[in-house]
């Protein structure tokens, strides 16, 4: 059998007797030995580039250098910007063109970059919780009256696609695609609190300053909890704090959404408007 690569080569060494079809035999020509040192030295340059596989590589243990998103330490010829690397101490991450995207920590727990903590484009995970927030305690609510909820202090964030700082009382769309939103229900008092009639309400609006001035978002539908549907998310006091879980709407990049709150009982009252937490799918 001819010796064309180094993937042909014998372990057997009398069993090497060419060296790509040159003749390296017992009384060859001495032109041979020359022309065998050229070809063992070209096959040593393909297996360099690649162009030779090997069969079967192995090593009890690979030491590379830490790589960086731009340039992993295990990538691939024509496509060096994506890869892994080790972007900490006891921490691995993956990189696409070039940007950090799934981090695995020291602790084993796999996540998205987030650009609010490391800057730059980010990660999307489909079917993520993207934004979580613990809406503020309202302590005086007039009855029938919706109040604008500030969503600017986010218990979770994923800034790559959400953000709740920048503008006020609101969130900034920055990733389009399809959301949807559930919200746990609330506490509140009034003077007809904890009979069936009493209502909480949890209205979803964009690209308004104003309540009513905008697109509603995140309807329930024709009925709210087997009751009549009103503006937003409802829920009667027999079913509060139980989850909400909203229709699905597309947002685009920049658009803009607020909450307003309402209590539905007799006389002022208040209100802890609970939590909420926007999922998002891809486009």
């Amino acid at each position: 059998m001819a010796k064309n690569s180094i993937a042909d080569y014998s372990a057997t060494a009398a069993s090497n007797t060419d060296i790509q079809s040159v003749d390296i035999d017992e009384g060859c020509a001495p032109s041979g030995i020359n022309n065998a040192i050229r070809e063992l030295m070209a096959d040593l340059a393909d297996m360099n580039a690649g162009t030779t596989v090997l069969t079967s590589p192995s090593a009890s243990v690979l030491t590379l250098a830490d790589g960086s998103s731009s340039a992993p330490a295990i990538t691939n010829t024509g496509d060096t910007d994506t890869g892994l690397y080790f972007s900490a101490d006891n921490e691995i991450s993956t990189a696409t063109a070039g940007e950090q995207r799934i981090i695995l920590d020291s602790s084993g727990v796999l996540k998205p970059r987030e650009a609010s903590t490391y800057g730059g484009a980010g990660a999307v995970i489909q079917g993520a919780v993207v934004f979580a927030c613990k809406m503020p305690y309202v302590s005086s609510v007039t009855d029938n009256t919706w109040v604008q909820i500030s969503m600017s202090t986010p218990v979770y964030e994923n800034k790559a696609i959400v953000d709740g700082t920048t503008t006020s009382n609101a969130i900034t769309i920055k990733k389009a695609g399809k959301y949807m939103m559930v919200w746990n229900g609330t506490r509140g008092g009034g003077a007809s609190y904890g009979n069936g009639t009493y209502q909480v309400r949890l209205y979803v609006e964009k690209n308004s300053v104003t309540f009513g001035g905008g697109t509603q978002l995140f309807g329930q539908g024709a009925s709210e909890n087997g009751t009549p549907a009103g503006n937003g998310l409802t829920q009667y006091a027999s079913s509060a704090r139980n989850a909400v879980v909203s229709g699905i709407d597309a947002l685009s990049v920049s658009d803009v959404i607020r909450f307003w709150h309402l209590l539905d009982h007799s006389g002022a009252g208040w209100s802890d408007p609970g939590n909420v937490m926007l999922i998002y799918f891809d486009e």
